[in-house]
């Protein structure tokens, strides 16, 4: 009995573990308004793939459900040569993270970070 209490004591601690701290908008150095979204992010460069890390959040006074994150690779000539998408999962409001991640091709002189489609309302 007295192990059992102690498993369900061990247990009950960890659940109330604190995890990491949510990231903050003011955490990113880039900051954009897209149609009724904010967000601040990054964009992090690695050997095979390059990634936009941040925050989406709805400017609108609506939840929104989901929004498609885009992430695109562009030429000096502003033409598109790589991309990456995330779904982002708003349903439960507040500023929400995503990771986008694209494999760039060598030709991209810059990045762009869109948000495609999206829903607004509560979610089922």
């Amino acid at each position: 009995m007295k192990r059992l209490l102690l498993l369900l004591g061990m247990i009950g601690l960890v659940g109330c573990a604190a995890g990491a701290p949510q990231p903050k908008p003011e955490d990113f150095p880039l900051h954009a308004h897209d149609q009724i979204f904010l967000l601040d992010y990054r964009i992090d460069r690695h050997p095979d793939r390059v990634e936009a890390v941040g925050l989406i959040t709805s400017r609108s006074t609506t939840t929104f459900r989901f929004a498609a994150v885009n992430l695109y690779g562009v030429t000096a000539e502003d033409r598109v040569v790589s991309r990456g998408s995330y779904v982002v999962n708003g349903t439960w409001g507040g500023p929400v993270s995503f990771t986008v991640r694209l494999t760039p091709d060598g030709k991209e002189a810059t990045y762009k970070l869109q948000v495609g489609n999206y829903s607004l309302g509560l979610g089922m």
